[in-house]
């Protein structure tokens, strides 16, 4: 059979029709802001395929539906029949502190003849972009040992794991610990400048019940923090499988915000996008005629530029369609975009490439890769002071609650919570909270003056603020906190623009004690005993 009857697996987004290729791949819509990522199995061959099967990166779990498009039965291991497709889900597992996510699937199938196809599809989330922004990529690739040049997996037969982790974001990276099936993995470095790459490499040796089984799966995970403080997360999946050649290629699209043309410090309509691709050999064969192409070129302003030499070999590469990429190394191309008014309405920017090479056994490979840029909203923070007591009393003691909220979808960076003691407060002890962001300082003293470098979505600052009033307080006393972000954000519910403030009167229930002593007191007390006594002599007289 050609390969043109094979199975395909072809990444596309929801406004982009399905490419009708030849190979095997993935066609998804991607769901921006950290959620689900929708794609669909498809055999765009003349034969029916057998034993389909996918596998997700770590962290994130898959459902497929129990029915093709043309209503048949279809689970893992299932026959998909020439023309028909089966939607899929890759649905992140449990809540994860990163903004940015980069993951790999794999699906794969045995073909008429025998042979098995394997496709693999990159997708990167990123919900929310701000200028400054943590992304880390990574790349798995493998290189079976095939001692006797069988094509299968035999028991001894070594594996040799590559993986090329990326600073793709606009923050330097540190602490990054990447690890596979295996632990912790022999990396150069635990930080990552911008735009720096690394290779980490692993080892496995296949065990009987490899052999048995007819493929090896393994899982990379990479996880650290940019300097901003905000967590980054990555993760790829790779397959090594009885039949299935020594030819692979695989590619990640990860999006930036470069240009924040209204300073909003969020991707909105007229904000610039920056896409770096990462195009990986993931396997032994050196690959020739390698290229990328947009299936929707509206998505891209202009061409794709990719760097003269590769990332990780630092090998000359000539040009899309005619560069040449040798096992485990990688391309860098990029490109920009402007995000539209009908992308922001429709709140996500999505896009799509498709990377193709030519082995010199096996012939052309494809993978695909796929982003999801959330266009939220303009920033929204909520700020509430209250206090347990409206009315008190001098000398008495007093808890004020502070509520800071970031009621948007997205990131804010930089922000300032200042409130200072007021006038009749004489004590101002206080104690910090925090749900999905850090407190700068868990308690303190006297006034609070904190800064938060970048406040997540969702999240949500509590002050407890226990204060003593002064003898000599006013009769009301204002407690005012002020909240100042970095970037353009307005009060939720007033709707105007930040900075945002919220006060609390407290109120004197008795009037203020007169001090005794001291000789002007003296001469009034003398004055009053006098006019007591002289009214007291009149009325005996009369």
């Amino acid at each position: 059979m050609e390969t043109m009857n094979k199975l395909a697996l072809v990444l596309a987004l929801a406004a982009t029709p399905a490419i009708a290729d030849s190979g095997f791949g993935v066609e998804a819509t991607a769901a921006a802001g950290g959620g689900a990522i929708g794609f669909t199995i498809v055999n765009d061959g003349t034969e029916a395929v057998s034993g389909v099967r996918w596998y997700a990166a770590p962290g994130f779990a898959v459902h497929c539906a129990v029915q093709t498009d043309a209503g048949r039965g279809f689970a893992s291991g299932a026959v998909l029949q020439a023309g028909d497709r089966a939607a899929c889900t890759m649905t992140p597992l449990g809540a994860s502190p990163a903004r940015a996510r980069s993951a790999g699937v794999v699906v794969s199938a045995n073909e008429a003849d025998g042979t098995v196809t394997v496709r693999h599809a990159g997708m990167t989330l990123l919900g929310g972009a701000t200028p400054a922004q943590g992304i880390v990529v990574v790349a798995a690739g493998a290189v079976h040992a095939d001692a006797d040049l069988d094509g299968e997996i035999d028991a001894g037969e070594g594996i040799t794991y590559d993986y090329t982790v990326v600073n793709a974001g606009t923050q330097a990276l540190s602490g990054l610990v990447v690890a596979d099936r295996s632990g912790a993995l022999a990396c150069p470095s635990g930080a990552l400048a911008i735009d720096e790459a690394m290779t980490c490499t692993g080892s496995y040796v296949a065990v009987p019940d490899d052999a048995a089984a007819g493929f090896v799966l393994n899982e990379v995970e990479v996880t650290g923090t940019a300097e901003n403080g905000q967590a980054v997360q990555a993760a790829d999946v790779i397959l090594t499988l009885n039949l299935a050649g020594s030819a692979g290629i695989r590619v990640f699209k990860s999006p930036l915000l470069l240009d924040d043309a209204d300073a909003s410090g969020y991707a909105s309509a007229g904000d610039v996008l920056g896409y770096t691709f990462l195009v990986k050999n993931s396997n032994a064969q050196t690959l020739s005629a390698v290229d990328l192409v947009e299936p929707d070129p509206s998505l891209i302003d202009g061409p794709i530029v990719c760097e003269t030499e590769t990332l990780v070999g630092g090998q000359p590469f000539a040009a899309l369609g005619a560069g040449t990429l040798s096992s485990q190394d990688v391309l860098r191309c990029r490109a920009q975009h402007t995000i539209t008014a009908a992308e922001a309405g429709a709140g996500e920017a999505l896009n799509l490439v498709e990377a193709t090479g030519t082995a010199a056994i096996g012939g052309q490979v494809w993978g695909t890769g796929a982003s999801a840029v959330a266009i939220p909203g303009p920033a929204q923070i909520v700020v509430t002071k209250s206090v347990d007591t409206p009315v008190s009393t001098y000398g008495g003691v007093v808890t004020y609650t502070i509520t800071v909220r970031n009621a948007g979808s997205t990131d804010i960076p930089n922000v300032t919570i200042s409130d200072p003691i007021p006038n009749g407060l004489s004590t101002f002890d206080w104690t910090c909270a925090g749900t999905g962001v850090a407190c700068p300082s868990a308690s303190g003293s006297g006034a609070i003056a904190a800064t938060v470098p970048l406040f997540p979505a969702g999240a949500q600052l509590v002050y407890t603020v226990r204060a003593t009033v002064a003898l000599n307080a006013p009769q009301q006393i204002l407690n005012t906190v002020t909240v100042t972000p970095e970037a353009n954000v307005s009060c939720v519910p007033a709707g105007t623009p930040a900075p945002c403030a919220a006060t609390v009167p407290l109120m004197m229930g008795e009037p203020r004690a007169v001090p005794v002593g001291g000789l002007p007191m003296q001469l009034i007390l003398g004055a009053l005993l006098a006019l007591g006594a002289a009214f007291g002599f009149r009325m005996r007289g009369a």
